[in-house]
């Protein structure tokens, strides 16, 4: 009896370990400023590593105008409702699905994603490779470059 509750004790720590970094990971991940959606996915069935670790980072990702998007909207399991949004997350249980995962997903609000075009520099150079008929030495390497700046001038 003793030898099991061992094996519990150092699985809860192990799963606080394992949610208290995936909470850095997680958080990590939402801040990125071109993020647009992240997924957050694990193979565990505890609540710890799941709707606890969502709910620990959801006011970060609030502030950041993410909400938590419904992945696979038709799959029936939901997360279990220990806070208010859980319904949007996606579980399975060991006893009847698979081995048991969860998913959360979320979402930046379209207001505060920027869809502007990146603007292009004028006058871009574009550098070209040039292959020369015969062996460059300086002289030739001056001459066609005295040659390439004539060209660019009568191109004007």
């Amino acid at each position: 009896m003793a030898e099991h509750e061992d094996k519990a004790t150092a699985n809860g720590a192990r799963v606080k370990k394992l949610a208290a970094f995936q909470r850095k990971a997680l958080a990590h991940a939402l801040s990125f400023p071109s993020v647009e959606r992240v997924v957050y996915s694990t193979c565990s069935i505890h609540q710890e590593e799941n709707e606890d670790v969502v709910m620990s980072v959801l006011p970060l990702a609030t502030s950041l105008n993410f909400e938590l998007g419904t992945p696979f909207p038709r799959w029936p399991r939901r997360g279990l409702p220990v806070f208010e949004g859980a319904e949007h997350l996606l579980r399975t249980d060991p006893s009847g699905d698979t081995q048991g995962f969860f998913i959360a997903l979320f979402v930046k609000k379209l207001s505060s994603i920027d869809k502007s075009p990146i603007p292009r520099r004028k006058n871009r150079v574009i550098p070209r490779t040039l292959k020369l008929p015969f062996p460059s030495t300086k002289i030739s390497l001056t001459w066609m470059h005295h040659e390439m700046k004539k060209k660019q001038c009568s191109e004007r």
